[in-house]
């Protein structure tokens, strides 16, 4: 099945009647799309979720690998080194040397598990104030620290190797409040039962066990999932690089979905919702659209939000609230 980026603008502001609440990752798309390909033919079918998170399969989990030699460079050469890859022309292709580099410094002075937030973070620190209303400050209060819930968790698994503990953190965060939320809503909204046989008991308590030189060789992780499938799948297979079940976000944003992200973040909009600066969300679209920076995190986000607000919370949804508005 291949998804064309002319359905996107039909299909984008369907994601609020399959979602209860906002879900800022874009692989709800092809998810939901596959879910529904799969359900013409079965009724319950086998995810890999869990592998990543508990293996050490994620590009996140690669960054702390050397993050440690970020952290020991001078702060003035990170932001040299993060203007310098600024001032390079900015590429909309998915996942871009570009943005995986920005993307990296994001938080390389950082130590974890705050560096882990922001490499997976839409906003955080400055980009949050620019962004949030004077309204939603005053709601929130001066103590308001959006990585406590994240260093809680973090702090459940102190005293183990560093790799053990990060993909603890993502196990017990990410997980389930992204991966297997997204996968329930999308699979549950055609019928379809999908099971996750790596996050069985004895695997997970296995994977928790693991010294981390059986997790990740060098910069390559889930090593013992590849010598555990070594006589089974091809080398070509088992030595391909990680291909992650995104969408060009980036260029569809000034493509097909341009005209929807207009829409639904325009200014009057966002003044009427009273959460989001109308001037800055302008900024990051003109930046965008002029491939000045490459926005595709905090605009996806802020398009799902507001959709997402619009039709729960805020005016009359664009898509009847019914079974018709399952993905097509």
């Amino acid at each position: 099945m291949i998804l064309r980026p002319a359905e996107l603008p039909e299909l984008v502001p369907r994601l609020p009647a399959m979602l209860d609440e906002p879900l800022g990752d874009a692989s709800i798309i092809p998810t939901a799309l596959l879910s529904r390909f799969a359900r013409e033919r079965v009724t319950v079918a086998l995810g890999g979720d869990g592998g990543d998170e508990l293996f050490a399969g994620y590009p996140m989990h690669q960054a702390q690998r050397v993050a440690a030699f970020g952290r020991a460079l001078p702060a003035g050469l990170l932001a040299l080194m993060e203007r310098a890859i600024q001032a390079l022309p900015v590429s909309h292709r998915n996942f871009s040397f570009g943005f995986k580099v920005l993307s990296f410094l994001r938080g390389a002075a950082e130590a974890p598990p705050r560096n882990h937030a922001l490499w997976m973070s839409s906003f955080a620190g400055g980009e949050q104030l620019a962004l949030l209303t004077d309204e939603v400050w005053a709601e929130l209060g001066r103590g308001f620290d959006e990585f406590e819930p994240l260093e809680q968790a973090w702090s459940k698994s102190d005293g183990a190797p560093l790799l053990a503990r990060v993909t603890h953190l993502d196990a017990v965060t990410y997980l389930p409040n992204d991966i297997l939320m997204k996968v329930d809503r999308a699979s549950m909204r055609v019928a379809l039962e999908v099971r996750a046989p790596f996050l069985a008991r004895p695997v997970v308590e296995l994977a928790f066990g693991l010294p981390d030189r059986y997790r990740m060789r060098g910069l390559t992780g889930k090593r013992l999932l590849r010598a555990a499938v070594s006589d089974l799948l091809p080398p070509s297979v088992l030595g391909r690089p990680k291909k992650g079940f995104g969408i060009p976000v980036a260029a569809w944003l000034n493509q097909s979905l341009r005209s929807l992200a207009q829409d639904v973040l325009a200014p009057a909009t966002l003044r009427e919702g009273g959460l989001f600066r109308p001037e800055t969300v302008e900024r990051l679209q003109r930046e965008h659209a002029h491939g000045v920076a490459d926005h595709r995190k905090p605009l996806w986000t802020l398009l799902v939000f507001e959709l997402w607000r619009q039709y729960h919370l805020g005016r009359a949804a664009a898509e009847p609230r019914s079974a018709s508005a399952v993905p097509s």
